[in-house]
């Protein structure tokens, strides 16, 4: 919508910069859809333009650009991994202020200053509380709690693997399979 409204209102220029801004988002969440994953790098791309329309934005229409750093600060964590998204972050924050420090009054620039901390902070923390649920996760749906040692889906996981180096480099499998006698009196 805000690509029409700048087409209708004459500003080109602001319309290309929201259009693409809208398709890459569109074709992103497009390519996330049909695979279930993205290639880490064309993520960072994305990231990297998100960041620069979000600038331009900032750069010809001021305070009402601003508004678009917001959801981009916590876009960055949704399209790359945490580490990569602070960086993209600090870069964001520190253009826009610098950019902002040009036409921005005094009450103004500490704020916009001051909630672009504080949604790039919140999404940091939430993105990390993610992250550590993701990997606590993975570890309760392939280690056996009792046993500490991976489940069978692991297994299969690992046998497939190994027969598909075996079949395309022709390196030798073994399979070494153990059954202990009693195993239960064991684990009580």
């Amino acid at each position: 919508p805000f690509a029409i409204y700048h087409f209708i209102a004459g500003s080109v220029f602001m319309m290309t910069i929201v259009g693409g801004l809208a398709l890459l988002a569109t074709a992103n969440s497009i390519l996330i859809l049909r695979t279930e994953a993205a290639p880490p790098l064309l993520m960072l791309i994305s990231s990297v333009l998100t960041n620069i329309i979000v600038l331009l934005a900032v750069f010809h229409l001021k305070l009402d650009g601003i508004f678009w750093v917001y959801p981009a600060l916590v876009f960055n964590y949704s399209l790359v991994g945490t580490r990569v998204a602070v960086w993209a972050n600090i870069t964001l924050y520190s253009s826009v202020l610098y950019l902002a420090g040009s036409w921005a009054e005094w009450p103004l620039w500490p704020r916009i200053a001051v909630t672009m901390a504080a949604t790039g902070f919140f999404s940091h923390i939430f993105s990390s509380n993610i992250y550590r649920q993701k990997q606590a996760l993975v570890i309760l749906a392939t280690i056996d709690p009792l046993t500490g040692v991976h489940n069978r889906h692991e297994l299969q996981l690992e046998l497939m693997k190994a027969c598909g180096q075996q079949t395309r480099l022709g390196t030798p499998v073994t399979l070494l399979v153990l059954d202990i006698d009693f195993f239960k009196k064991i684990n009580d």
